[in-house]
This record gives C-alpha cells, structure tokens and sequence, in this order.
C-alpha cells in the first residue's frame, strides 16, 4: 500500500499528522502551566500580605484552597453536559475567557467572603478545561489521527 501512495506521499501525509498533534501538544501544556500558575498564585499571594489585606483568619485561608476544588466538582458534571450541547471550541474559548476574568478579579477582593466566592468559580471554570482536554479532547484527537494514518498504511 505505501509502494501505490509513493513513500513521499506518506511521509508528509505523517509529517503534517504530527505538526498538528505537536500543536495540540503545546496548546495543551500552555493552558496547564496557566492553571497551575494560578493554584500557586495563592501561596505567593499568602507570603505578600492577602491574609493581613483581607483580614483572613488560618481556617479562611485554608477554605480558599479547599473552596477551589469544591467548585471544580460541583460543576464537573454540568460542564460535561454542556460541551455535549453546545460547540466545544466556543464554549472552552467563552470558559477561558470567564477563567481569566474571575482570576483578575481576585485582586479586587477586600473580605474573606471575596476571597472564597473567587476561589470557588474558579475551580468551576478551570472544571470545564480539565474536563475538555481530558476527557474529550486530546486523546479523542490523537485516536482519529492515528485511525487515520493506519487507514493509510
């Protein structure tokens, strides 16, 4: 079958496939080191004083790192859901914009009650790119690709 296709054929048909699963890659880890950038946010933002600027006792400021995760559960389902109904790239690009919004507005927090409503959509928006890039995105993408090399080979 690759003598009939030309080995040429092949090999840029292989070369274009892995450009495109390399961007995926990279668009993948990039977003990744964005959520872990702000899950470390809040360690640097204790040793900068937001205890002391928004009056936060030690249980507050540990509720702000449990609070995150709550939201990521409470609205992992929901998201799944979702992204069933609606387009996958609108809807992911319209959760990243939200996700970005909402992790500025931590710089305007001024109460622990601030603080933790922040913490927590935080979690639900970073839930729905968890959610795409495991479960129905990259590895969805890479199971066509490679469906579609082993129908030319």
């Amino acid at each position: 079958c690759i003598s009939f296709l030309g080995k040429n054929h092949f090999t840029e048909r292989k070369h274009s496939i892995d450009l495109i699963l390399t961007t995926q890659f990279y668009r993948m880890c990039g977003l990744y080191m964005l959520q872990y950038l702000d899950k470390t946010a809040l360690s640097y933002a204790s040793s900068m004083g937001i205890k002391t600027d928004t009056h936060m006792s030690a249980s507050e400021y540990s509720w702000t790192g449990s609070i995150f995760y709550i939201g990521y559960l409470v609205f992992e389902y929901p998201h799944n859901r979702l992204m069933q109904r609606f387009p996958l790239g609108k809807y992911i690009s319209i959760s990243v914009i939200l996700w970005g919004m909402i992790l500025s507005a931590t710089a305007g927090t001024s109460n622990p009650t601030g603080a933790l409503v922040v913490r927590f959509f935080l979690g639900a928006f970073e839930g729905a790119v968890t959610a795409r890039m495991l479960i129905s995105g990259h590895p969805l993408q890479i199971s066509h690709f490679l469906t579609r090399l082993f129908e030319i080979i």
